[in-house]
């Protein structure tokens, strides 16, 4: 059975015959936030009290005090307009007083009185805006629904299996799950000192620093700085080894993907999670579940290669993931099946789908909230150009992209993963789990719970926050691991030979983090 999305699922609706094209004229009077314009069928105005989220945007972008139309608009911009049923503001009094009291202008741009009661205007901010959606089932690997845009009449490419977008902080649970199978558990204590390495300075979103916290705390809020420690503790090879074979396109890794720099498919994001539902074992996705002769007899089954929607396990990765097995040390996750797609241990993934259930409970996914058993993470890139939530149930994996086909445009500055992508992963997963019900997550055997407070410390009794852990790995045992007090080196270094001589190549924040060049 396939789950449908549908344009209303996504908040996409096609053109309406009521958008067009307008011309700002005038930031009439800009004391009264009123702005003229010309449309294609006649003058018209705009209302302040219809645009307060175009003032906020331009508040947030500008880090300015935004007061009226003129401080967002030049006469001369383009602007895409929607007509619309307004009543004119009272504060200004009757519709005739006011026209007498500025007849000369408005007469200028062709209003009347008439016109001016019955052209009333709103700025439209999701003309161009694309999005994309897949949903998994996180066992089988069938894909259930995809959708790769707004209107396949308007464009054919596909923006869920076609476009490589850059990743945000979706990433980091992709290497937060690796470092539980590798010391570290969500009560892992890490420090978040200024980093600084040339023209290099990422930065939290807040631009404060939060000092000694955890692991958890760190991926539920997205704070950069702990993340860059946390990249840097586990060791860039090994992530960049753990990528490959979770099939994502990315070589040459550095610092920066810690924060998102690399780009991927949502096809390959979604495989890229679906070991944490699918008890550490990536699912590789595909659309045909066989191929059948004009007998009836199959032909073709699922686990054919040529069947796989995204390749992943090239042959390198294979080759690397058998090395690593070779030089692993005693903490590296057992398979006893020695199977290839095993990404991490049942219990690694288990406590990272806890940790993503409390970023939808207490942090930058909290939109999300409302799905039984739902885990997830946000990922916003620098600039607002792409917005991201990735999430996962026990049955199912499912992404959602927001952003414009134009990569150097941007979303506003309310245009962050957890502000448009969360609540459409939400619409769209509302009745994908009446379809696809599961029941809570399986606990393996070798999960243990601490009560941590909030710089990392064990407690005792009901202090502090619960918190699950692979045996072993929580604070106080043998095997435990921190991220304190690292050099970090060059931010492109993987290990001590590696070369640090090209730039940083991009910059990402999150809902709450944020990456800047510094020039």
């Amino acid at each position: 059975m396939l789950f449908q999305i549908t344009l209303n699922n996504l908040n996409l609706k096609k053109r309406s015959t009521n958008q067009s094209l307008g011309m700002v004229r005038n930031t009439l009077l800009s004391s009264i936030d009123i702005a003229l314009v010309a449309t294609q069928t006649g003058p018209g105005v705009l209302l302040a009290e219809d645009h307060r989220w175009a003032l906020r945007a331009a508040a947030h972008k500008k880090s300015s005090n935004i007061q009226d139309f003129a401080d967002i608009l030049a006469i001369g911009d383009e602007v895409h307009l929607k007509k619309i049923e307004s009543k004119f503001p009272k504060r200004l009094g009757k519709v005739s007083k006011f026209f007498a009291e500025h007849a000369e202008t408005l007469k200028l741009y062709g209003m009347t009185e008439d016109n001016l009661k019955a052209s009333t205007y709103q700025l439209t901010d999701t003309e161009g805006i694309e999005a994309a959606a897949v949903i998994m089932d996180a066992q089988s690997g069938d894909i259930l629904s995809l959708v790769g845009g707004s209107s396949f009449q308007s464009s054919q490419f596909n923006r869920a299996t076609q476009a490589l977008r850059q990743v945000g902080s979706s990433v980091k649970p992709l290497y937060y799950g690796l470092a539980m199978d590798h010391g570290f558990s969500p009560a892992s204590r890490i420090d978040s000192p200024p980093i600084v390495m040339g023209d290099w300075k990422p930065e939290n979103y807040d631009k404060e620093f939060t000092g000694r916290t955890n692991l958890r705390t760190s991926l539920v809020h997205s704070y950069n700085i702990s993340s860059i420690q946390l990249f840097k503790a586990l060791g860039i090879n090994l992530a960049a080894n753990h990528f490959k074979k979770l099939g994502l396109p990315w070589d040459d890794v550095n610092l920066a993907h810690a924060l998102g720099a690399g780009s991927a498919t949502l096809l390959q994001m979604v495989q890229a999670y679906s070991p944490f539902a699918n008890s550490g074992r990536i699912t590789e996705a595909h659309f045909i579940k066989a191929i059948e002769n004009r007998d009836g007899e199959t032909i073709v089954t699922a686990t054919d290669p040529r069947l796989r929607a995204a390749p992943v396990l090239t042959a390198k990765a294979q080759a690397l993931s058998r090395t690593e097995k070779a030089i692993a040390s005693s903490n590296q996750p057992a398979d006893a099946n020695n199977d290839p797609r095993q990404m991490l241990s049942p219990a690694a993934a288990y406590v990272m789908t806890r940790v993503m259930q409390d970023v939808i409970r207490f942090g930058t996914g909290s939109r999300a909230q409302g799905i039984p058993f739902a885990a997830g993470k946000t990922g916003t890139t620098n600039g607002y150009t792409d917005a991201w939530f990735i999430g996962v149930t026990p049955r199912l994996v499912c992404a959602v992209w927001v952003g414009f086909d134009d990569a150097r445009k941007s979303l506003g500055g309310e245009g962050t993963g957890g502000k448009m992508a969360a609540p459409l992963w939400k619409q769209v997963m509302e009745p994908a789990v009446k379809l696809y019900p599961s029941t809570e997550w399986k606990v393996p055997d070798n999960i243990v719970t601490v009560r941590v407070g909030f710089g990392g410390e064990k407690m005792v009794g009901t202090g502090g926050i619960a918190m699950p852990a692979v045996a072993g790995t929580e604070p106080g045992s043998s095997g435990s691991r921190d991220a304190l007090g690292l050099d970090l080196g060059s931010p492109l270094s993987g290990s001590s030979n590696d070369s640090a001589d090209s730039a940083v190549k991009s910059e990402n924040h999150d809902d709450s983090t944020s990456l800047r060049r510094m020039n």
